[in-house]
C-alpha cells in the first residue's frame, strides 16, 4: 500500500512539474490561437468554395492516416481510431456559412484526450498551415 501511495505522489509530482506554467510558452500558444482564427479561409462564391473544398480535400488526404469516411459539398471527414488509447488524430472540415460567405474550418480530434492537451500547439500549427493552403485558393 506504502508503494502504491508513493508511486501516485511521485505520478502526480511528474505531471505538474510537465504542466507547470511557462509564460512565454503561455504567450507562444496566444499567439498561435490568434493566428489559428485570423486565418480561417473564406469563401465568396460557390466556385470558390468548391475549389476550397478540394483542397481541403487533398490537404486531409496528405496529412490524415485515417481514409476519408465521407465528402460531401459542405463536410469532410475521416474515419477515427478504434481504440481510445490511440494518438492518432483525425480531421473534419466543414463549411459554415458566414456574413456573406462561407467559412471553411478544419477541426482535429484525437480519441486519446490526455495527448489531445499535450499535442495542442501541433494541433494549431496544423491548422494554420491547413488555413493558409486552403486560403490561398481563389
Amino acid at each position: 500500500m506504502r508503494k502504491m501511495m508513493i508511486a501516485i505522489v511521485c505520478g502526480a509530482l511528474v505531471l505538474l512539474n510537465g504542466c507547470a506554467r511557462n509564460p512565454d510558452r503561455d504567450r507562444a500558444m496566444h499567439e498561435l490561437e490568434m493566428k489559428a482564427a485570423s486565418t480561417v479561409p473564406i469563401c465568396m462564391t460557390e466556385e470558390q468554395c468548391l475549389r476550397m473544398m478540394d483542397a481541403a480535400e487533398l490537404w486531409v488526404v496528405d496529412h490524415s492516416e485515417y481514409r476519408i469516411r465521407d465528402i460531401t459539398r459542405n463536410r469532410i471527414a475521416t474515419y477515427t481510431p478504434l481504440k481510445n488509447s490511440s494518438t492518432d488524430w483525425f480531421y473534419q472540415v466543414t463549411k459554415r456559412p458566414y456574413k456573406e460567405g462561407n467559412k471553411i474550418v478544419l477541426d482535429i480530434g484525437v480519441r486519446n484526450p490526455i495527448s489531445k492537451a499535450f499535442d495542442k500547439d501541433e494541433i494549431l500549427e496544423q491548422i494554420v498551415e491547413f488555413n493558409t493552403v486552403v486560403g490561398s485558393i481563389h
